[in-house]
């Protein structure tokens, strides 16, 4: 009964507190469901629903904890609106809370296919790869013995970037003979921004993950490669996945003057709220490319949608993920959270991101993204003429 009781103070917390959303900037208002209406629901339904508790407490061949009957029940209720929506446990509401300002679990550094090899793109200073040695260039043969194949690329995803701190995750590096290193999951801080040349005369900005510092960080850089007056400018946003919707329109903002960068569209098609640009970008009249993937998704196809209908970048790569909405985090008294699916997203033009994606202008279909850098420089080499 104690568990029934929580679960009905936890939905009632979320009706009632609606206004508590953490990742939307000026959203659509959110309806709160007025103290009281729970009894609004059919007694049926609470009454087959705590029937239907009871008999899994007591006749289950496997003893439940509440909490992992709480975690299915709301699993339950969340996964009939889309697979975007779920319910958050304590520890990965503490996640998602330190995840948005740009600190991660994780062995600190990125990776990338490179001849069909799984290679080390960056290291974070100071984190558990760093302390180990590992290099830009370096490659894996396996992780925690998983075979590094782009078959296993999931799998391998969340041993990297999702390992829960003070996890061990066995690294065997792909030299002959092969060695073995064993780092410590930890937390770390990461930019979700880097720039650097890329060839004389065009730079390049990564954007790893839209955090709440991700549009300020963009701007500075734009403004360091300004100094260095470039003549072209590359975009990479290979495996982002998104991040901070507010930061991704911001991010946009600053290459475009004028114009509809998306618009949201919550339950009511009424109340339908359109984001535009605003006078005062950055760049101008510098070509732009933009790098894309399957795994770029969410906010990220929302800056690459608003940048490539506005003809403001040529986008290469591979049809995106197609993830066009919006989820907004509420918390619960268990110190968890509800992710609800809010809001879908069009793109300027009024179409819908959602499964969809971003199109390319030009398609690169080659696994060695390696290669898409030099790409990149080819076409503006091929615009500066």
């Amino acid at each position: 009964m104690r568990s029934f009781v929580l679960i009905l103070s936890l939905l009632s917390t979320v009706w009632a507190n609606t206004d508590q959303t953490l990742d939307i900037p000026a959203p659509p208002p959110l309806r709160a469901m007025p103290q009281g209406s729970l009894h609004q629901v059919p007694d049926d339904v609470w009454q087959t629903f705590f029937e239907s508790y009871q008999l899994i407490s007591q006749n289950a061949v496997k003893p439940l904890e509440s909490e992992a009957l709480l975690t299915g029940a709301l699993d339950g209720m969340l996964s009939t609106i889309d697979r975007h929506s779920r319910y958050l446990t304590p520890s990965e509401m503490r996640y998602f809370q330190t995840e948005k300002h740009g600190e991660y679990l994780g062995l600190g550094l990125r990776t990338e296919w490179a001849n069909q090899k799984l290679c080390v793109r960056a290291v974070v200073p100071g984190g558990p790869a760093a302390t180990a040695g590992l290099i830009p260039g370096i490659c894996l043969a396996s992780i925690n013995d998983v075979p590094a194949t782009m078959e296993n690329a999931p799998k391998l995803k969340q041993l990297l970037y999702r390992a829960p701190p003070g996890q061990r995750v066995r690294l065997t590096i792909a030299t002959k003979p092969q060695r073995t290193l064993t780092l410590i999951s930890s937390r770390v801080h990461l930019d979700s921004v880097g720039a650097q040349m890329a060839a004389p005369g065009i730079g390049l900005i990564q954007i790893y993950q839209f955090v709440s510092t991700t549009a300020e960080e963009i701007r500075q850089h734009l403004e360091a490669l300004q100094q260095k007056k470039i003549q072209g400018l590359i975009i990479d946003l290979r495996d982002n996945h998104g991040g901070l919707f507010d930061q991704a329109v911001a991010a946009a903002d600053l290459f475009l003057n004028s114009g509809v960068i998306c618009a949201l569209v919550p339950r009511n098609k009424h109340e339908a709220t359109t984001y535009r640009a605003q006078p005062g970008a950055l760049v101008e009249g510098v070509p732009v490319v933009l790098l894309v993937n399957h795994d770029t998704a969410s906010s990220a196809e929302v800056f690459a949608a608003a940048l490539q209908k506005h003809h403001r970048a040529r986008v290469l790569g591979t049809k995106t993920f197609g993830k066009g909405s919006l989820q907004s985090v509420f918390p619960l008294p268990n110190g968890g959270g509800i992710k609800l699916t809010t809001a879908r997203i069009l793109d300027p033009t009024g179409h819908p991101l959602d499964q969809y994606g971003v199109i390319p202008d030009q398609s690169l279909a080659t696994p060695d993204e390696a290669s898409w850098i030099q790409a990149a420089i080819d076409w503006l080499n091929t615009e500066r003429q």
